[in-house]
């Protein structure tokens, strides 16, 4: 693993698990602070879902795939396991809650969750009002993966 690859995605987190004043005091991602996660780097476009055992997968997809080619293998993951969410988080993203960026910025990354566990937690963040922080493009585009 590059170190400074495993150093901008930690600091990416430590950025999305921070509790913000113009979201009313929600992180942007609540319940990453305490989600296990690991992070693997892939040579190419081959992500191997036997190797989500953490709550979270971080998969760092080299630079040069396009965001419309990370949101596609997105959605063609989706299909092949739908067990599991695939968000795509291209380093060219422009995705804002309010006016705080949620991507990362530098990497091109595709989060795998466990698909019942973040649609329980989507639940609990329904019941409040952390979803009035986004737009209902974004929020359908995050539901849609």
């Amino acid at each position: 693993m590059n170190s400074s690859i495993y150093t901008d995605v930690v600091e990416w987190m430590a950025k999305i698990v921070k509790p913000q004043k113009s979201l009313n005091g929600v992180a942007i991602c609540p319940y990453a602070k305490n989600a296990s996660w690991s992070i693997v780097e892939c040579e190419g476009m081959n992500i191997d879902v036997d190797q989500c055992q953490q709550e979270v997968t971080i998969f760092v997809l080299p630079k040069k795939i396009s965001k419309s080619r990370l949101e596609t293998y997105a959605s063609k993951l989706k299909k092949q396991y739908p067990e599991f969410v695939f968000l795509p988080d291209h380093r060219q993203a422009k995705t804002k809650m309010k006016n705080i960026t949620t991507s990362n910025g530098k990497h091109n990354l595709l989060l795998v969750q466990q698909r019942k566990k973040l649609n329980d937690a989507r639940k609990n963040l329904d019941k409040g009002s952390y979803y009035n922080n986004m737009t209902v493009e974004y929020k359908n585009k995050l539901f849609d993966y």
